[in-house]
């Protein structure tokens, strides 16, 4: 494989023959480590350098759980729903998380009193493939 340079080199080199393997094997040490920083940093800038809190100005650092982090920024980032707006017409309230409830008696009853389903709706049971099969091309 034979490459050709941006600009000559000192020598005046324009051209460089490499082997497949060669070629790859310099391609590769161009591909930084996984998860680590492709910045390094040696001598007083280290991260480990005693003298590096003289020279270097210590950064407020963010907690790692942001309030935007919530599901509800989620959902607003990712599928431009607002889940804590109010629905009502021309109410610009922001609404709540008051209670989280796991017991299924009071999840019932809380349901039957806003009348809305207190028992899960029906699901019909699977058909068997092979009668979709025999509508779609009327074998009979």
């Amino acid at each position: 494989m034979i490459l050709q340079l941006k600009k000559p080199w000192q020598d005046r080199t324009t051209h460089v023959e490499l082997t497949p393997h060669a070629f790859l094997t310099r391609l590769a040490s161009l591909v930084p480590r996984p998860r680590k920083n492709t910045s390094l940093y040696f001598g007083v800038l280290a991260g480990n350098a005693r003298r590096r809190k003289k020279l270097v100005r210590k950064t407020e650092r963010r907690a790692t759980r942001t309030e935007d982090a919530s599901w509800a920024a989620l959902m607003k980032h990712s599928f431009g729903l607002d889940v804590l707006g109010c629905p009502r017409p021309g109410c610009k309230g922001r609404l709540a998380l008051v209670a989280v409830i796991f017991d299924r008696a009071e999840v019932k009853r809380l349901l039957g009193h806003l009348r809305l389903f207190t028992e899960p709706i029906p699901v019909k049971s699977a058909r068997d493939p092979s009668d979709l099969w025999t509508e779609a091309y009327d074998f009979h």
